[in-house]
């Protein structure tokens, strides 16, 4: 199985997604990711934390912290083929991660944006 590449940026100082982003990588509507999360059963802090409604565009977007996309994960139907694809997008916040802390640790600056 192939997956598309996933975008990563850093814009709160933490690596984050967007929901249009989770939608392509799993195949999924956007308007159907975005309907979902606004109706995920979480605390209202855990929510605002980890699901930031981004209005700039005219599409708007969730920006979702690694958190926010597990626990959004969860939602999903458990075929293999979901299991995989949460697998890996949860590696490649663990790698954004990584890659993040370790640009800002050598150049004082945080890395912004990466495509895994």
């Amino acid at each position: 199985m192939v997956l598309p590449s996933v975008k990563m940026s850093a814009k709160r100082n933490r690596p984050e997604t967007t929901s249009c982003e989770i939608a392509k990588y799993f195949g999924r509507d956007h308007g159907r990711i975005m309907g979902f999360i606004q109706g995920l059963s979480a605390p209202a802090g855990f929510v605002d934390a980890n699901f930031v409604l981004d209005t700039a565009d005219d599409n708007p977007v969730y920006r979702i912290t690694r958190e926010g996309a597990i626990f959004l994960f969860m939602g999903f139907a458990d075929d293999r083929a979901a299991r995989i694809g949460k697998l890996k997008f949860i590696a490649a916040f663990n790698h954004f991660s990584h890659h993040h802390h370790t640009a800002a640790i050598t150049t004082h600056t945080a890395a912004s944006e990466i495509t895994l």
